[in-house]
C-alpha cells in the first residue's frame, strides 16, 4: 500500500497536517472526493464533474458503482 511516506517531500511541502488525506481505500477516498465536489457545487452534477475532471456520465457511473 502506498502512503504519504512514499511521496517526495517536495510534494508534501504545501500540505499541513490537517490537509493531508486520511488513509483509506481508493474506493472510500474516491467516494469522499465525489461527495465533497457535489457539496461544494450544491448538488450540481455538471459542475462537480467538471471540477473533478470527468464527464457527467462518468460521475453517474462512479456513483452507481460506489454505492453499496
Amino acid at each position: 500500500m502506498l502512503t504519504l511516506d512514499h511521496l517526495p517531500d517536495s510534494m508534501l511541502d504545501d500540505l499541513t497536517a490537517t490537509e493531508r488525506p486520511q488513509a483509506g481505500s481508493i474506493r472510500e477516498n474516491e467516494l469522499e472526493l465525489i461527495r465533497q465536489s457535489l457539496d461544494a457545487h450544491q448538488g450540481n452534477v455538471s459542475a462537480a464533474a467538471d471540477a473533478l475532471g470527468i464527464s457527467r456520465a462518468t460521475l453517474y457511473r462512479k456513483l452507481k458503482q460506489l454505492r453499496p
